[in-house]
């Protein structure tokens, strides 16, 4: 038996709908994935992907289902002084993830 989304779920999808049809050259999105099952997530991630095509993405996320779209994962404790090899954050620190630059 599948249950009905959640008027919480629907108005999260709204919201990011809203985020990524609007034409704005840079796209920031916090935990846009939260609460969502493995297939909402998936789906989530690819629209994502595409909608970052030609604009610059930010998500903030503790998702790491969502970092294989990243171009670069960057954990946020390690901002400070940043080099050219950024390793992964401790587990449930949250994550920057910029996608779709250019």
């Amino acid at each position: 038996m599948e249950l009905a989304p959640s008027s919480e779920d629907k108005r999260h999808c709204l919201t990011l709908a809203r985020a990524v049809l609007r034409d704005a050259p840079l796209l920031l999105l916090d935990e846009p994935t939260a609460s969502l099952d493995d297939r909402a997530v998936a789906e989530v991630a690819a629209a994502i992907a595409a909608a970052a095509q030609g604009r610059t993405a930010i998500v903030v996320t503790h998702d790491e289902r969502l970092f294989g779209i990243a171009d670069e994962v960057v954990p946020l404790g390690s901002l400070q002084g940043r080099g050219p090899h950024i390793l992964p954050a401790p587990p449930g620190d949250p994550m920057l993830i910029p996608i779709g630059r250019r």
